[in-house]
């Protein structure tokens, strides 16, 4: 038996002549591409499954950053009386009075040379507070730094109460959406201006130390802050047709200092007078950066998009289905309403056309509901 074995394993039993041609031949060219085509198949049955893991990843982290703002929020109003942020309390004096305002009020301008914030410093007089509650001429140019003002440029208030640093340390991912890839790419600009000289000033009264015209493309950051939070919510009381019910409502410009539109309806709103405070949106996604495109705006029909509530909770909405929209007298909900629709020129075609104010101008202001 041993001996058997011995011969089996010396002389193995012979290959079939088939069987051996098959193995020199290998694939054929047929073959080889039925293979290669499967295989592209399965990648484009996966590739759309991936994006879209992808996508809700980024949304997900986009809306957490949104909760880090709902965050921030509450840690401002825990140091400063339960207030909601807006920019500092003018000093008053002689000397810079009409500047900043009057003493014991809300500044007109604030992060300037000589009053510094959070390791901002811009040229005097500093960025206005307010010169609108929602002028949407502004909204179309809003990524100009000649457009600054503390509902584009918040995170010049909020920094310090969302992270450790100022000035250039300050401007971290928490600003900006990770489907952001413009403003994360202007953002290094900026971070390289302010720590190549001590100010950055806007566009208009001068040029960015070593960067030349740089500044003219730098974005704000990919979020924004609701002007009914820092504003009287009187302002906001429109009547059926959309016309505001104020001399100074929403459409008309006003001059920062000792204007008296400013005066009366820039204020430091409390937190306690948030009357919905899951159901108003106090931060929100400027651009629709996690649809198609990139640039559609906020208000358009269709987009995502993550915004923080007063509450401190934060959720990715469609607001165009899922925000309030303005509604006429007699509804139940008609004094809580969105604002009124306004005019777009950024969009073209179309596109072009009313939308909805969703966040910007909501009727009650602070008072008011925006889901």
């Amino acid at each position: 038996m041993d001996r058997q074995n011995t011969r089996a394993r010396c002389h193995p039993a012979p290959v079939p002549t088939s069987a051996r041609a098959a193995l020199v031949r290998g694939f054929t060219l047929i073959e080889l591409l039925v293979v290669v085509s499967i295989i592209a198949l399965l990648i484009g049955i996966l590739l759309p499954s991936v994006g879209a893991v992808r996508r809700q990843a980024r949304i997900t982290l986009c809306t957490s950053n949104m909760g880090q703002h709902g965050k921030g929020v509450l840690s401002y109003a825990v140091a400063n009386q339960d207030a909601l942020p807006n920019a500092p309390i003018s000093p008053g004096g002689a000397s810079i009075d009409g500047v900043y305002g009057t003493r014991g009020q809300v500044q007109a301008y604030f992060a300037s040379r000589a009053l510094p914030l959070n390791g901002f410093e811009f040229p005097n007089p500093g960025i206005p507070t307010m010169t609108s509650p929602a002028d949407f001429t502004d909204v179309v140019r809003a990524d100009r730094w000649d457009k600054l003002q503390a509902w584009n440029a918040y995170w010049i208030i909020l920094s310090e109460y969302m992270g450790d640093g100022q000035g250039a340390q300050a401007l971290t991912d928490i600003f900006i959406s990770p489907s952001d890839r413009e403003t994360r790419d202007s953002w290094n600009q900026l971070k390289l201006g302010l720590r190549q000289g001590s100010t950055v000033p806007p566009i208009t009264r001068g040029t960015w130390p070593n960067l030349a015209e740089a500044g003219q493309q730098i974005r704000v950051g990919s979020y924004r802050y609701a002007p009914t939070a820092m504003t009287d919510p009187r302002l906001y009381a429109h009547d059926s047709s959309g016309r505001p019910l104020v001399a100074n409502g929403p459409a008309v410009k006003w001059s920062a200092g000792q204007n008296d539109a400013f005066r009366s309806n820039v204020r430091r709103n409390r937190v306690s007078a948030v009357d919905f405070p899951s159901s108003k949106a106090l931060f929100w996604l400027f651009y629709a950066v996690h649809d198609s495109g990139g640039d559609r705006a906020w208000f358009e029909p269709g987009v995502s998009v993550p915004v923080a509530a007063a509450d401190g909770s934060s959720r990715s909405l469609t607001p165009y289905k899922d925000a309030l929209k303005f509604v006429p007298d007699g509804d139940p909900l008609r004094a809580q309403s969105a604002g009124p629709m306004f005019e777009y020129p950024a969009l073209k075609g179309d596109d072009a056309g009313r939308y909805p104010g969703f966040f910007m101008t909501t009727v009650g202001g602070i008072r008011g509901r925006d889901l």
